[in-house]
């Protein structure tokens, strides 16, 4: 099913998955096989959450990234508050 712009062009596939045939079962699925294959493995060599690492051309650190991590996670969930309250719904 192809997406048929609206007045101002906003897609009208509300209703449908983005992508199809990946849902949240899909979805947790994956998280779980990067966080096996990739985040635990990782995390597994750190004996000090301050030691600096190199990931990609940036210097960082576990802390960091947490932190990061943490404020990413809180941003989302706000935007996603303030859709559910735009469309009707409680936060």
């Amino acid at each position: 099913m192809k997406s048929t712009p609206d007045k101002i062009g906003r897609p009208r596939r509300y209703a449908l998955a983005p992508l199809p045939g990946f849902g949240h079962r899909e979805l947790i699925a994956f998280c779980r096989r990067v966080q096996e294959s990739f985040t635990f493995p990782a995390l597994a060599k750190v004996t000090d959450i301050d030691t600096p690492f190199e990931a990609g051309e940036r210097t960082v650190n576990v802390r960091g990234v947490v932190a990061q991590l943490q404020w990413h996670w809180s941003y989302l969930s706000g935007q996603i508050g303030l859709l559910r309250l735009l469309w009707g719904s409680d936060y």
